[in-house]
């Protein structure tokens, strides 16, 4: 069947092209032909559009990749920042942790303890920031009295080097603040004002256990003690816990050696064994005075109680014989 379209003609300057995306003229009506009167339409080119299909492609296949790299560095940023904080934690765990080391029922305390942590954090210039760690000590040293001491001279005796074990009946050992040094005492603030602060170290044994001392030459505690390990002391050294914790506690003698220990060989062994069965009795106590700590760092101590019967020979393994506290100046 023939319609309308099959009678139009025209004219020779026109040339057929296929339908363009803007054919629609206003002019013309819904049903054009797709010829322009006075125009030559062209098809649109296929390898221009292959060209752009494949430039787009490109494009998506550059994006993709730039999706999957970033993803991927952020993934390892992500491990390795985990990895840091990580690293950085066990590094500084000693130095951050609150946990305290006295929480034994005997080995080697230190004090002072303040609300359970081993942190001693304090402002020289700030007595709100180490009143704290002075009254703590004032509870601990109040048994070192010499007052009550004094008033009961027959029951408290003068033991020295020589004295030896059991002491007569209703008898103990006199130990009193003196023998623990001239500044760590209340009336200097345990050293704390001057950023000198003191740490005591106590002692507490098991009822029948009499500490042994390492034989004077034993070369690996003499390194450590140097003229300080004696055949009559149980042995006391602090030390940085890291190369960086030693470094920052100091050298320089200015106002004395970097840690001070009164009494200057440790914890006599005649106080031992231990009477805790006698209200009377005193654990004996050394006290340390840090006199050259840096300011500004939060520096890990470890102080080992030192006897040839404390964990086989080796009490610096032994936590039950080790004070861990940090000192944090300023």
């Amino acid at each position: 069947m023939s319609t309308k379209y099959d009678r139009i003609s025209f004219p020779d300057s026109v040339k057929f092209a296929s339908h363009s995306d803007n054919e629609f003229e206003p002019e013309m009506d819904a049903f054009s032909t797709g010829v322009y009167h006075d125009h030559t339409i062209y098809p649109r080119r296929r390898d221009r559009t292959v060209f752009k299909l494949a430039c787009l492609r490109i494009r998506n296949r550059q994006t993709l990749f730039f999706l999957i790299a970033g993803f991927v560095v952020a993934l390892l940023t992500l491990v390795i920042i985990i990895g840091i904080t990580a690293m950085h934690t066990d590094s500084t765990k000693n130095k951050t942790s609150d946990r305290t080391t006295n929480n034994k029922d005997y080995g080697l305390f230190f004090y002072p303890e303040v609300d359970g942590s081993s942190v001693i954090k304090f402002d020289p210039t700030s007595l709100n920031s180490y009143k704290p760690y002075v009254d703590n000590l004032d509870y601990h040293m109040h048994v070192y009295s010499p007052v009550p001491q004094m008033h009961d001279a027959n029951r408290y005796v003068v033991c020295t080097e020589n004295t030896t074990q059991p002491l007569p009946e209703g008898k103990v050992c006199r130990f009193t603040a003196e023998d623990l040094g001239e500044e760590c005492n209340h009336i200097n603030m345990y050293g704390y004002k001057e950023g000198r602060p003191c740490v005591l170290l106590v002692l507490k044994l098991p009822d029948n256990m009499t500490p042994e001392p390492f034989d004077v030459n034993n070369s690996f505690v003499h390194k450590i003690l140097n003229d300080r390990l004696s055949p009559y002391h149980v042995g006391i050294s602090c030390a940085g816990e890291t190369d960086k914790d030693q470094e920052n506690i100091g050298t320089q003698q200015t106002v004395g050696p970097p840690m001070k220990y009164m009494p200057n060989k440790g914890f006599m062994t005649s106080f031992f064994p231990t009477q805790l069965n006698n209200s009377l009795y005193i654990l004996p106590a050394v006290s340390v005075q840090f006199n050259t700590v840096a300011n500004k760092h939060a520096v890990a101590v470890k102080c080992v109680a030192w006897a040839e019967n404390f964990n086989n020979g080796e009490p610096q393994n032994s936590e039950l014989y080790i004070a861990r506290f940090v000192i944090n100046i300023g």
